[in-house]
């Protein structure tokens, strides 16, 4: 059978358990915060980003050790990104949200893997992984977030410390999982891909801006009404 047929095939399976596992705990940790309907929609919206995270895992263990580290540092920074960008204004609940900053960290690991597995034959294998990563870190952020800064206001100070985040953490994980003599197996990619999104996909419409909805300001006491002067009749 083709080698990409394998991948889809398991990739498919692989990724709707995994997605269909984080749908239920998605939906559950959803309830108290959103309404029924919101919370079966983060659960279809778990079960199919699960089915794309399962191809990726799958092409990654195909791909080698490289990858396979680079998508479990990548998980791991998630997580991390996801818990620190709770308390930061976010510009854009709908698009920058903890969810897209999960995912967006899981793709930032693979990256940092398939660039560890491409400097695989070069001298000094280490510190020319860690110039050229850094160097696109840096470029890559500076691009995004000049590109979008016009678009979105205070967009520098949420998205930069996730940033940085994010590239520290796969800069500096991927090497050393990616060796030969760490423990890492094949099976710690899908385990901390689905920790990742079961940690950022509840958590998507957790936002600091405003509903929308015309609401009444909170009761802060009973508002005495004031003395009325009347004139007694002559």
């Amino acid at each position: 059978m083709p080698v990409v047929a394998v991948i889809a095939r398991r990739g498919t399976i692989a990724g709707i358990t995994v997605g269909s596992l984080v749908a239920i705990v998605a939906v559950l940790l959803s309830l108290p915060f959103h309404s029924p309907h919101d919370a079966a929609s983060a659960g279809i919206g778990a079960v199919m980003v699960g089915m794309l995270s399962g191809w990726l895992v799958v092409a990654a263990v195909a791909a080698g050790r490289s990858t396979i580290a680079g998508i479990t540092t990548g998980s791991l920074a998630a997580i991390v990104a996801v818990l620190v960008s709770l308390p930061l204004h976010s510009p854009d609940d709908a698009r920058l949200n903890s969810a897209s900053v999960g995912i967006g960290a899981i793709l930032v690991g693979m990256l940092s893997g398939l660039m560890w597995r491409l400097l695989k034959k070069t001298k000094q294998r280490t510190k020319n992984y860690t110039i050229l990563w850094g160097v696109s870190c840096v470029t890559v952020s500076s691009m995004l977030l000049s590109a979008f800064s016009v678009q979105m206001d205070n967009l520098v100070p949420f998205a930069l410390p996730l940033a940085a985040i994010v590239c520290l953490i796969t800069g500096v994980l991927t090497p050393i999982l990616a060796r030969d003599s760490s423990p890492l197996r094949w099976w710690a990619a899908p385990v901390a891909v689905a920790l990742a999104l079961a940690v950022a996909i509840p958590l998507a419409g957790v936002g600091d801006q405003p509903s929308g909805r015309l609401e009444l300001p909170p009761k802060t006491g009973l508002v005495q009404p004031a003395p009325t002067m009347y004139l007694a009749p002559i």
